[in-house]
């Protein structure tokens, strides 16, 4: 989760989750407690790291975006695992897979699952929406009048732009990171590898880690707390980033929006 440091002491926090076609949460969270600190904040919402981006900016390289911060943010070290996703659900699963990052996970389920996690910490919840449709096997398609209130007291997932400010310190897929050189095309515990100068893990490779923006088409703009599009394209598809233990390294790239980054829902 990312906390969010803000002039009206208004704090967000964030949290992390993954799964393999394309999954990453991250909660955002608002606390109106200026004196709440960071090693409060960490006993409260373990396995956060706080990311110092107020008053900093991160571009968005293949679109030529600029986004400036008007906050920092807490996000989390890992991705939700397996365990982790199955305990705010109350769903059954393997003990083996415990600490293995959830995958298997459509870009609905993500939102779901941060709404369920927002509601078991008594929390507000950032998404709201009318209905929802499930496929045959599940797993949610489609939230009907689905939209995000980013000032909701909540978990969600994290903008492209807090994601690449929370990855590009220690950025190094080739030397820290599961790929399809050092994988064997399968799925890995959450930090087996060290943790980068953020204190985070496996933000390169292992799973891929859903967004919260729909694809902009925006371009050579500079803006405030960018957040991708106000709506879904045709395609309805959403920023995906960090790659899979199927990608090669020099495929995974920290900023640009390639094939392995957009996927339709």
């Amino acid at each position: 989760m990312p906390k969010l440091d803000v002039n009206s002491n208004l704090y967000m926090m964030i949290f992390r989750w993954i799964w393999i076609l394309a999954v990453c949460l991250a909660g955002l969270i608002s606390c109106t407690n200026e004196a709440s600190t960071a090693d409060t904040l960490s006993a409260s919402y373990h396995d956060m790291q706080r990311i110092v981006s107020q008053g900093d900016s991160v571009q968005i390289t293949a679109a030529n975006i600029t986004s400036r911060f008007s906050y920092n943010f807490y996000i989390d070290v890992h991705e939700v695992t397996v365990g982790e996703y199955a305990q705010v659900l109350n769903a059954s699963f393997d003990s083996d897979e415990k600490d293995y990052p959830v995958t298997d996970v459509s870009f609905y389920d993500a939102v779901f699952f941060a709404n369920e996690k927002s509601k078991a910490m008594e929390l507000d919840t950032v998404y709201s929406y009318e209905g929802l449709s499930r496929s045959s096997d599940g797993h949610i398609i489609f939230l009907e009048k689905f939209t995000t209130d980013f000032q909701a007291n909540g978990y969600r997932l994290p903008t492209e732009a807090e994601w690449i400010y929370a990855a590009q310190n220690g950025w190094n897929p080739s030397k820290n990171a599961w790929t399809s050189e050092n994988s064997d095309f399968e799925k890995h515990k959450v930090c087996e590898l060290p943790k980068d100068k953020n204190g985070l893990c496996d933000m390169a490779g292992n799973v891929l880690e859903w967004t919260n923006d729909w694809l902009s088409s925006a371009k050579d703009i500079s803006v405030e707390n960018f957040a991708g599009a106000s709506h879904a394209n045709s395609l309805s598809e959403v920023v995906v980033k960090g790659g899979s233990y199927r990608n090669a390294a020099a495929n995974i790239q920290l900023k640009n929006r390639g094939d392995v980054y957009t996927v339709s829902p």
